[in-house]
Parts: structure tokens; sequence; C-alpha cells
């Protein structure tokens, strides 16, 4: 039997592994495709998700029967065995796993933030449909309609399949059916015998996800304004950070900073957060970015993790460090999802 994941962050992968570690699956039974995220690991048998290779016309064309095609893909890969689909989320390749002929039963691993909705509506339902109405209003938009439905026939999704909802929790009532979390707050929609906290073991795995990063008794400090999440400036978020630098000067005083940039920042002087902290003088470490930053928080001891809104906040907090948030500095505020994970502001708290 074969087990197969979906992963697409390094929170996925994490989760993915632990699964691997906690049910001691056989190392060479584990499949794992990867949407656009590389694995800090070679231990596993990893795989791009189809739509990844798909970069050219010709293999757009060839590839056109999608279903058909990513079917082919995993059948290939499993080497047409039987498998167990560990799932991150209910999205369309994933839609594709768990309907496949050979797939006898599937999972949910813990994914972030979707992780911990507490409440579902019409959206969350059919997130991969969001965008379109219920309704076809006018000419234009009943010729659309036909132009849509006719391109995911033609490209053989059927109605049954586009007919799978999104949300992790329409699934529970599935006996096979498990979800895997880091937290007893993770799944909150779904019974609590289903869900099966992770246990992190320490390893060599661990270390080489961190890249045998661990720190003791610092502040770590997670930069992102998360602007998606609120549709606020960002000079909302840059005042925030003066603020919580004044409020937390003793701390940064007495100890070593460092900072976790967001991806592609290559001119730190082009970056608000480090100028900030370096035009104070703080001793300034800026971390890699080739790591697992929860495998970091994992193998670290009592730190200070400062950030914005972030999952990276939350798990700190689980994994043993004190957690702030900036958020609550902000001049301007919004509801955001964070405000609807269950547990959340207690584990995180604000400045």
């Amino acid at each position: 039997m074969k087990h197969v994941f979906t992963i697409h962050s390094p929170i996925t992968f994490l989760a993915a592994h632990a699964v691997i570690e906690n049910l001691e699956l056989p190392i060479d039974d584990v499949i794992i495709f990867s949407n656009g995220y590389k694995v800090p690991l070679n231990t596993y048998s990893i795989f791009p998700f189809l739509a990844n290779r798909n970069t050219t016309y010709s293999k757009k064309l060839k590839n056109l029967i999608t279903p058909k095609a990513e079917d082919n893909y995993i059948s290939l890969h499993t080497n047409e065995e039987a498998f167990i689909a560990y799932i991150d989320l209910m999205s369309f390749f994933q839609k594709v796993l768990i309907s496949h002929e050979n797939c006898k039963s599937f999972n949910f691993i813990e994914e972030g933030n979707s992780s911990y909705l507490i409440r579902n509506d019409l959206d969350t339902l059919t997130w991969d449909k969001r965008n379109e109405k219920f309704r076809v209003y006018g000419f234009k938009s009943y010729i659309k309609n036909i132009f849509s439905s006719t391109k995911w026939a033609f490209r053989g999704y059927t109605n049954r399949f586009l007919a799978l909802p999104y949300s992790y929790d329409s699934y529970q009532f599935i006996d096979e059916i498990n979800y895997f979390t880091f937290s007893k707050n993770g799944f909150p929609l779904v019974a609590s015998q289903k869900r099966k906290v992770l246990q992190i073991q320490k390893s060599n795995a661990l270390l080489e996800m961190s890249k045998s990063l661990f720190y003791r008794d610092i502040v770590i400090w997670v930069d992102g304004s998360n602007s998606k999440f609120t549709d606020l400036p960002e000079t909302i978020y840059n005042k925030a950070i003066d603020k919580a630098i004044h409020k937390l000067k003793n701390s940064l005083t007495s100890k070593k900073i460092v900072i976790k940039l967001r991806p592609g920042i290559e001119n730190l002087s082009t970056n608000y957060l480090y100028a900030k902290l370096n035009s104070c003088g703080y001793h300034l470490e800026v971390m890699r970015n080739d790591i697992v930053l929860e495998a970091v928080l994992i193998n670290s001891k009592n730190c200070i993790v400062v950030g914005n809104l972030s999952s990276a906040l939350f798990y700190a907090s689980i994994f043993g460090h004190e957690a702030y948030s900036i958020y609550g500095l902000y001049d301007q505020k919004v509801k955001t999802i964070f405000d609807d994970m269950p547990g959340y502001w207690e584990h995180v708290k604000k400045i």
C-alpha cells in the first residue's frame, strides 16, 4: 500500500513529515506531490503537481483532458498500486487524487490557517468556484456561463467531480477519514475523535529542515504586513513596527534579534523592519529563507517571537515560546481570519 501526500508550503510538509513518523510509514511507500514548494529533504520520493510541469503550450495541449492526464500521472508514480491519500486542501488535484480508482481512503493534514476555521459559508464550501455567481444575469453573463461550462466539460471534468465541496468538515462522516493536526484546536468543525494530534519528534530530519538553526533566549521577529488579510496600507504596518520597538525596548536591548523576512527580499535596506531595527543599533541576524521556520521553532528554546498576523506566531506558542502580535498597535483595524481561529488570541498576545 502506498501513502500519497500533497503539500504546498513549509507547514504542510512539516505536517506530512510528522504523520509519516507518527504512523511509522515505510519510507519506500511514501510519495509526495508538491505544489510549487521546494522540499528541504531528499528522503522521500517527491514529484511536482502535474500543473507545475505544464509550462509549455504543447504540454498543456497534451494534458488538456486534465483529470485523465492526472490519473495517468498519479498511476505512473504509484506504480499503479493501491494507496491512501493525505491531503492539505481539497482543491482540483486533490479531488482527482481521492477519486482515483486506486485510492482506498484519504485523510486531511494540517494546512495552516484554513485548518482552524470555526465556521463555513457558501464561499468556503465552493472555494474553487467562488468567483462565479450562483445565477446568470444578462446576455453577457449567459454567454460567459456557457463558455465556462463548456470549458470544464471539454477538459474532462464531470458535474459529480465539480460538486465535491472544498471545506474539510464536509467529509468528516466518512468512517475512514482522520484529521491530523499539531494542536487540539485544529479542525474545530469535526468531532474530537476524528482529530489526531501529532507528536513532534526531534530528529536529524528536523535539523535538516531547519538547516541546523536553533536559538535560545532571543527575539525572533517575523516580518509581514499580511495586507491580503486586511487590505490596509503598508504605512499602518510600519507605524505599528515603530510603536512595537518602543514598547519592547527593554527586551530588544538585552537580547539578540533574528529577523525572518518575507521571501524574495534581497536588498535589506529597502525592508522597513530591518532598516528600523538596524538604525536603533540592535544586534541583528537575518534568518535564511530556505528553512522551515516551524522546524526552527521546535528546535529552539525560550524565545520571544514577534510578528503581525501570522500562523507562525500561533505555532511558536504551540511549540513552547512566547508569541506577540503588533496588530493591536495598528491605528486602523479590521476583522481578520485569525479572529475566527479558535485559540489564536489565547496563544498569541497582543502588544
